[in-house]
């Protein structure tokens, strides 16, 4: 390339910071959660990293996209894993979230259109292209898309789920992991997205593998083998999938059951029942994004549906066994061919139930 070309390239960045000059000639409808995102890109990566990993999802006809993203790749010398800190700000209609300097997501719900930029020495940690860079994107995309994100996890038995949300270091992961081992499916990890359709209220599992603290080694051995490495600033994770059913979730399952895990609160497990309007309090606790005001209306209802669903606190003290435990028992209670009479017909884990009740 001459001076003068490379003169050229490096104004064209300077005036259009946002990369919305640069041709995406490869696009692909993605199918979604029972939507159609539109991806358009300049990388063949990005294109078949994005295609295989949304492939999980039946397709939805012909219908058209409802939402477009639009991802660009470029060299940027010097930037190396670890992944910078991501930082974000939201206004009207508009997110946006950066990766360091060179890298970044801008997000209108409004307008349905998002522009992602990826250094490629980046996308090539494919750990981190799903999480945090994909998996960001669509959280931030999901309220235009009619789902309501929650900060979760999710097990299930026989297509029926209960939900599992907690502050962070709660046991959410662990315990989903080792609820696995107990003939559950461990199906969500780090999100759920709620679908409130007219015959009822519906949950989709995020796509990003399960992640844990490598302390986590000292209680799960096998993670040293299964578990991917992922290096966020100082800190680093092991993503896993094996050993869960994360990579197959491309089906909605039928809440029919929340719980909120409190870790470190109580000497011997105490499951105690919550109450419709405490849990929808709590629900909201658990959003993953404060959306704006033209989606209130969906979350609020959404949120009310799965509040009027059985709802419990389990205080223990801090095996995460004991409670994957608890998850078995609360799921084969409220199991029912029929989960949403459970509304209006909410029943308590029995003495005789194996679940410790107060």
């Amino acid at each position: 390339m001459t001076a003068s070309c490379e003169r050229l390239c490096a104004e064209g960045a300077r005036l259009d910071p946002l990369r919305r000059l640069l041709p995406t000639s490869l696009a692909a409808d993605l199918p979604t959660m029972g939507r159609t995102i539109r991806l358009e890109t300049n990388s063949p990566l990005i294109l078949d990293r994005t295609q295989r990993l949304f492939a999980r999802y039946a397709k939805q006809g012909t219908g058209s996209s409802e939402f477009r993203w639009r991802i660009v790749c470029e060299s940027s010398s010097g930037m190396r894993p670890p992944w910078p800190e991501a930082l974000g700000f939201s206004d009207s209609g508009l997110r946006f979230v950066s990766f360091g300097q060179r890298n970044f997501l801008a997000i209108d719900l409004l307008a349905k259109e998002a522009i992602g930029y990826i250094a490629h020495e980046l996308l090539a940690d494919e750990a981190g292209f799903v999480s945090p860079f994909l998996n960001t994107l669509f959280s931030l995309t999901a309220g235009a898309l009619r789902l309501t994100p929650l900060a979760g996890a999710c097990v299930t038995l026989g297509g029926q789920a209960l939900v599992i949300l907690g502050k962070p270091n709660s046991g959410k992961t662990t315990s989903s992991y080792l609820a696995a081992r107990l003939e559950l499916e461990f199906y969500s990890d780090a999100s759920v997205f709620l679908d409130l359709e007219a015959d009822g209220l519906r949950l989709w599992g995020d796509f990003s593998p399960a992640s844990f603290r490598p302390e986590t080694i000292e209680f799960l051995p096998e993670l040293r083998d299964d578990g991917q490495p992922f290096h966020y600033r100082d800190m680093t994770f092991l993503y896993v999938e094996k050993g869960t059913a994360i990579s197959g979730n491309g089906y909605p399952v039928t809440p029919v059951a929340c719980v909120f895990l409190e870790r470190g609160t109580a000497t011997s497990p105490r499951l105690t029942s919550i109450g419709h309007a405490a849990c929808r309090e709590a629900l909201q606790e658990s959003l993953s994004f404060r959306d704006d005001q033209c989606f209130a209306a969906r979350h609020a209802a959404t949120l009310y549906a799965l509040a009027r669903l059985p709802a419990y606190r389990l205080s223990y003290k801090s095996d995460p066994a004991v409670a994957a435990t608890f998850f078995k028992n609360i799921l084969e209670v409220h199991r029912s061919t029929d989960p949403w009479r459970q509304r209006n017909e909410p029943r308590a884990p029995s003495r005789n139930s194996g679940v410790p009740w107060l």
